[in-house]
């Protein structure tokens, strides 16, 4: 059976709570929010911690990559944010 060899470790169960919790606090607290972008964000990154998941039961060695990428998920995000405070000082 494929579920006997299937494994989640708690540290990604625990994020990808954490991200479903924030969709939804996106959602409830700010009005703006709700166009198609914050959908296909969403999608996205549902896709992104799928893909972890199956590095996860796939490679020995996954705490790397799944640090890794998270790491890279982090720099992207901060970069993001502080490009837009930078260009709203601009305007």
């Amino acid at each position: 059976m494929i579920f006997d060899y299937f494994y989640l470790h708690p540290l990604v169960i625990l994020s990808l709570l954490f991200f479903i919790l924030e969709f939804l606090f996106q959602l409830k607290n700010n009005l703006s929010s709700r166009i198609k972008i914050m959908y296909i964000f969403f999608i996205f990154y549902f896709f992104f911690f799928i893909h972890i998941i199956l590095i996860e039961n796939n490679f020995l060695d996954w705490k790397k990559i799944f640090f890794f990428i998270l790491f890279q998920v982090f720099i992207v995000d901060i970069s993001g944010y502080r490009q837009e405070k930078f260009l709203e000082k601009i305007k």
